[in-house]
């Protein structure tokens, strides 16, 4: 019997011992769960790769976003334009024309042929090859860059990598480069990268 009673004792130490500690958890009124404080800011600091793929994240979701905002400003120009009969005849008709044909109406487009004159060019770019496409872009960028931005979904490397050196050039001083990184490789982006951090060091 004594054997058992200090047994007892023991147990009821151990009980109060492990309410104790639960007390502590739950101290200050502070929500825990597991013993691990979710209110209290964690002290760790992320990795460089940690980083990496945050940054690369945010890149991913402005580039999903800017792909989005195409294709509704499309959908929208659609409906808001049933009258322009230009564009909408172009867009029915331009994928199945030949590639010539097309080059064509594009070089009177780039010419500013009253024929198509006010043809918008974002709802045409889908069905336009990476060296017409390219086209339209630098002129748009010379005449009106946020125009110019919203063709930059169908724009190639190579033409992004010119706009790139002819920004770093001095070409296009007021273009918002902001919106061009989810679209450059990265050898432009570290071209960027260099030539702003040596123009916020003047």
């Amino acid at each position: 019997m004594w054997f058992k009673k200090e047994n007892k004792k023991y147990d009821e130490d151990i009980i109060d011992v492990e309410i104790d500690e639960e007390d502590e958890i739950y101290d200050n009124n502070e929500y825990v769960e597991g013993g691990i404080n979710k209110n209290r800011k964690s002290t760790s600091k992320k990795t460089p790769f940690e980083e990496g793929m945050k940054d690369f994240e945010d890149a991913m979701n402005q580039l999903g976003e800017t792909i989005a905002k195409g294709i509704n400003k499309a959908k929208v120009w659609m409906n808001n334009n049933k009258n322009d009969k230009v564009t909408n005849r172009l867009v029915k008709i331009l994928p199945f024309m030949d590639e010539e044909d097309v080059h064509e109406i594009v070089d009177k487009i780039l010419l500013d042929d009253p024929d198509f004159k006010g043809v918008n060019v974002v709802a045409i770019m889908p069905f336009l090859d990476d060296e017409d496409c390219d086209k339209i872009f630098l002129k748009k960028l010379q005449e009106d860059d946020d125009v110019a931005l919203e063709l930059i979904n169908f724009v190639s490397e190579e033409c992004l990598s010119y706009l790139v050196d002819a920004y770093i050039n001095g070409k296009y001083p007021d273009l918002d480069v902001d919106k061009l990184y989810p679209f450059l490789d990265g050898d432009d982006v570290k071209k960027l990268f260099y030539f702003e951090l040596k123009k916020a060091k003047k």
